[in-house]
């Protein structure tokens, strides 16, 4: 992995929200939840979560966000998942989110494989001392496992890595919910997988794992219902009003049973 962290910093969006670009020192290669080296095989998201939430072992989480040129987050939507990861985890050194490098495009579409290959070329920090790392990488086009008029906006694929579909999130924003807002629940969902949840790595404390979507809650109304993360959010937001912000009560009482908040 290529050493990108920049030496200075370049601008401030909000409270916690640091711009930087290339260049400058690297950070620790150890792994993405645990502490150890990346894993020679793919490892299921879900599988660090007791370290994203608890402080026993990291006190201080670090977001890292790359983006394909053209596709950078809203500072509104990354506030929104700043704020949740507070809420939710034990961290008491905080919780900064650093968007890092500008990276060229490519393919227009991708799979899980090509996503992970940019991730190795691009990501600069692995959990190291007492901070833990949240890695996410906003990509141009599509995902290769979108179909007919069904997109993919977002997805975890390891135990510290989300990739992040912009252009279909902008796609499936409508009257009743910004690209910002839609932007801010794929991204609190993915995290939300990425924390273990539902029943992915996080047991439940009380049953609410949806029997036909496995890794997602059965209550519409919270976050981790399987349709944030595809177009189908349109559907929900049209059914419910608005676009779901939170985690139902259930997945609280998890993530507080596993050490966090």
């Amino acid at each position: 992995m290529r050493p990108l962290l920049a030496p200075a910093l370049v601008g401030l969006a909000t409270a916690g929200l640091v711009w930087q670009g290339c260049g400058g020192s690297s950070s620790s290669r150890s792994g993405g939840g645990g502490g150890a080296s990346p894993a020679p095989v793919p490892v299921a998201p879900g599988v660090s979560a007791r370290d994203f939430l608890s402080d026993a072992t990291y006190r201080h989480l670090l977001v890292e966000i790359d983006h394909v040129q053209g596709q950078a987050p809203s500072p509104a939507a990354l506030q929104v998942l700043r704020t949740r990861l507070e809420e939710r985890c034990n961290k008491p050194d905080g919780v900064t989110i650093l968007v890092d490098d500008a990276i060229p495009p490519g393919s227009g579409v991708y799979s899980v494989a090509e996503n992970r290959a940019l991730e190795a070329q691009h990501r600069d920090h692995h959990a190291s001392g007492t901070t833990v790392v949240l890695y996410m990488l906003y990509l141009d086009g599509r995902s290769d496992q979108d179909s007919g008029g069904a997109r993919v906006l977002g997805w975890a694929h390891g135990p510290s890595s989300v990739g992040i579909f912009r252009e279909s999130i902008v796609a499936s924003a409508n009257l009743v919910a910004s690209s910002a807002e839609v932007e801010a629940a794929v991204l609190v969902h993915e995290a939300g997988h990425i924390l273990g949840l539902v029943n992915n790595g996080t047991p439940m404390v009380t049953p609410h794992e949806d029997p036909d979507r496995r890794g997602h809650d059965v209550d519409e109304r919270c976050i981790m219902h399987w349709r944030i993360e595809t177009s189908e959010i349109r559907t929900l937001i049209q059914h419910l009003g608005s676009v779901p912000t939170q985690f139902d009560a259930r997945c609280i009482e998890d993530l507080r049973a596993s050490g966090g908040r």
